[in-house]
């Protein structure tokens, strides 16, 4: 592999990185996410959300990794499907908590 290759490489990885790190400050978790906790577990405040990030990420992951086989053999990968369920559901991480649609028309 040339030398350039691997520097644009390792540059689109840490450049990802850096995007990760401030989409996680900036964009703060629905709580709505959040598995809920009965007992001692409960008394942890943010032990729920993370573990609702955990089930998301989790189901992304294996929704990922599971190609749909068709009929005639074919294999489509289906990676797209967690993301959209997580769009589509009304307490899913995704789910717009803003209910303001800006100005009226009125």
């Amino acid at each position: 592999m040339p030398k350039s290759l691997k520097l644009y490489i390792a540059g689109v990885v840490a450049l990802s990185a850096v995007a990760l790190v401030a989409a996680t400050l900036v964009i703060p978790v629905d709580p709505n996410i959040a598995i809920p906790l009965n007992g001692p577990l409960n008394a942890s405040p943010g032990l729920g959300t993370f573990l609702g990030v955990v089930f998301w990420t989790l189901l992304a992951l294996v929704g990922s990794a599971l190609p749909v086989q068709l009929p005639r053999g074919t294999q489509h990968a289906v990676a797209i499907a967690p993301i959209m369920i997580s769009i589509a559901m009304p307490s899913a991480p995704a789910q717009a908590t803003n209910t303001d649609a800006g100005p009226s028309a009125s």
